[in-house]
C-alpha cells in the first residue's frame, strides 16, 4: 500500500466515505451527479465509486443512440455514415453535448485534457473532418497507455498537419513538430538543445499523408533522411525503404525512457483533476505509478481518486474549472437535455476557451486565468439566458426548457429553493451569510409561477461559486 502522497484514503467511522467526499469525486473526475447518482456512489463503498469513475465502457451505445435521435446539428456529427464535411460549430455542439449526456463522464475530461495537451487550432486548412478524427484518437485512448496514446497523436494527419510534418523532408527537415514534441508532449522546456530538435527532425522525415484532405497517416520512403541520428545522446540507427517509419517510433520510446517525461506529463494529469499548482512529491508519486504501470492513465488517475490528499477536506471548491467543464457540470447537475439549444459554444469562447482554437500550441491557462472579468461576465449572461429556459417535464430537442419543479420539487419559500438548486448544482450548501443574501433576493421577487425558481438560478449559475470545483 503506498503511503506518501498517494497513500489512500480509508473510510472510518470517525472519517467516513459519504455523500461530501462523493461529490467531490463527482464534481472532480466528472461532471457533477444527480441526487440519485451521489445517493448511489455513497452506497457503493468508497473503492467502488472511483471504479465507477474510472474503469468506463469503451463504448457508449446509449449516448450514440440518443445523438442520433436528437437529429439536427448533433445527429449530423454522430451519422459516420453522412457525406460531406461536418461543421466545426456543429462538432463543438456535439462534444459538449456528448460530455452532459455520456454515462462515462471521466472519458470526456482526459478527451478534453488530451485536446488541451496537444493543441491543435482549427482553421481553413486543418478543417474539421480532421479534428473530429483527432478527437476521436483522444476518446479511443483518454485513460489508456500515454505511449500508445503519443505514437497516435504522431500519426495522427491533424497533428501532421498543424506542425508541418507533412512537409517535412530529406532535403529540408521541418524542426516543428520535433520541438513541440519534446518541449510541450513530453519533456518540458530546457530539456534538449538544438541539436536534438535537428536529428528528431529527421527521424521523422517521409512521415505525411496522402493529400490535405486524407484522415488517413503514409510514410514515404523517398522523402526519408535513411542517415544515423543522435538523439538525446542515443544514436538511431538510419533506415532506408519502408523500414524508416521505425526511426520515428525509436525516438517516442526514447523520449518515454527519459527522466523527464514521467513527471512532465504526471504534473499535467495533476493540474487538470487536482491542483493547478500541483506539490511536487505529488507529481513525483504519480509518475512513478505511470513508469510502473507502463504509462497507464487510468491507472495514475486511479491513484490520485483513492488519495488521501485527494480526498482532503481543504481541497473541496479550491479548483477552478475550465469554461467547458463549468456549462457541462452545469447542464448535467440542472438536466438540460438540449444544452445544444443554448448555443454553449458561444458562451466558452466568450469566456476564453473555444474548443478546436486553443490560443497556441500550447494549449490554455488553467486556474486563475478563468478568473477575469470577460468570464464573469459570460457566465452570468448564460445564467440569464438559462433561466428564461421554458419550463417542460419532458425531453425536448428544440427550444431550451428545464423542468423547474423537479429543480425544487416541495420547496417553498426563497431559502429552500436557494437549498435545492445549489443542492443540485454545486453538490453541496453555500455558506450561511451567502444563502441568506440569495435568499432574500429571491424572497423579493413578486411575480407568481416559476419566477423565485428563476431568479434563484439566474443567482446560482451566475455565482463564481458554480465555477469552483
Amino acid at each position: 500500500m503506498p503511503s506518501g502522497p498517494l497513500e489512500p484514503f480509508v473510510p472510518t467511522a470517525a472519517d467516513p466515505w459519504d455523500r461530501d467526499r462523493a461529490a467531490h469525486l463527482a464534481r472532480r473526475a466528472g461532471f457533477g451527479a444527480s441526487a440519485r447518482e451521489l445517493a448511489a456512489l455513497v452506497d457503493r463503498g468508497f473503492e467502488s465509486a472511483v471504479a465507477t469513475f474510472v474503469d468506463f465502457e469503451e463504448s457508449d451505445p446509449a449516448f450514440d443512440t440518443l445523438a442520433h435521435e436528437t437529429g439536427g446539428a448533433i445527429g449530423d456529427v454522430a451519422d459516420d455514415e453522412r457525406p460531406g464535411q461536418p461543421l466545426i460549430e456543429n462538432v463543438r455542439l456535439w462534444w459538449i453535448f456528448r460530455m452532459v449526456h455520456t454515462r462515462a463522464p471521466l472519458r470526456e475530461k482526459l478527451t478534453l485534457l488530451w485536446h488541451d495537451h496537444f493543441a491543435c487550432q482549427e482553421n481553413e486548412e486543418l478543417r474539421a473532418t480532421l479534428m473530429l478524427e483527432q478527437n476521436r484518437l483522444f476518446r479511443r485512448h483518454a485513460a489508456g497507455s500515454f505511449r500508445e496514446l503519443l505514437h497516435g497523436v504522431a500519426r495522427d494527419p491533424a497533428m501532421l498537419m498543424y506542425l508541418d510534418n507533412r512537409i517535412n523532408v530529406a532535403a529540408h527537415p521541418n524542426e516543428n513538430w520535433a520541438r513541440e514534441l519534446m518541449e510541450l508532449f513530453t519533456l518540458g522546456v530546457d530539456r534538449y538543445t538544438q541539436r536534438d530538435v535537428v536529428e528528431v527532425a529527421r527521424c521523422f522525415t517521409g512521415w505525411t499523408t496522402e493529400d490535405d484532405a486524407s484522415t488517413a497517416f503514409v510514410f514515404r520512403p523517398e522523402r526519408h533522411d535513411p542517415r544515423d541520428k543522435v538523439v538525446l545522446g542515443k544514436t538511431i540507427t538510419g533506415r532506408s525503404g519502408a523500414d524508416g517509419v521505425e526511426e520515428g517510433h525509436e525516438v517516442l520510446d526514447h523520449l518515454l525512457t527519459r527522466e523527464e517525461s514521467a513527471p512532465f506529463v504526471a504534473r499535467k494529469i495533476a493540474r487538470w483533476f487536482h491542483d493547478d499548482q500541483p506539490d511536487e512529491e505529488l507529481v513525483d508519486a504519480l509518475a512513478g505509478v505511470l513508469r510502473a504501470s507502463d504509462w497507464s492513465v487510468r491507472e495514475t488517475v486511479r491513484a490520485l481518486f483513492r488519495s488521501r490528499a485527494f480526498h482532503d477536506p481543504a481541497r473541496r471548491f479550491t479548483f477552478r474549472r475550465t469554461p467547458v467543464d463549468w456549462i457541462a457540470s452545469t447542464a448535467r447537475s440542472l438536466g438540460v437535455w438540449n444544452v445544444h439549444a443554448l448555443r454553449p459554444e458561444s458562451t466558452t469562447r466568450a469566456m476564453g476557451m473555444h474548443l478546436f482554437r486553443p490560443p497556441s500550441v500550447a494549449g490554455w491557462d488553467l486556474g486563475p486565468a478563468w478568473a477575469n472579468a470577460a468570464a464573469a461576465l459570460a457566465r452570468r449572461d448564460f445564467a440569464e439566458q438559462l433561466s428564461r429556459a421554458a419550463h417542460a417535464h419532458a425531453r425536448p430537442f428544440g427550444a431550451p426548457a428545464l423542468d423547474l419543479d423537479a429543480l425544487v420539487r416541495g420547496a417553498r419559500g426563497g431559502r429552500s429553493i436557494v437549498r435545492a438548486i445549489a443542492a443540485r448544482l454545486l453538490l453541496a450548501p453555500l455558506s450561511p451569510e451567502r444563502e441568506a443574501a440569495v435568499a432574500e433576493a429571491v424572497d423579493g421577487v413578486s411575480a407568481g409561477g416559476h419566477a423565485r425558481v428563476r431568479a434563484a438560478l439566474r443567482a446560482l449559475v451566475g455565482a463564481s461559486e458554480s465555477g469552483l470545483a
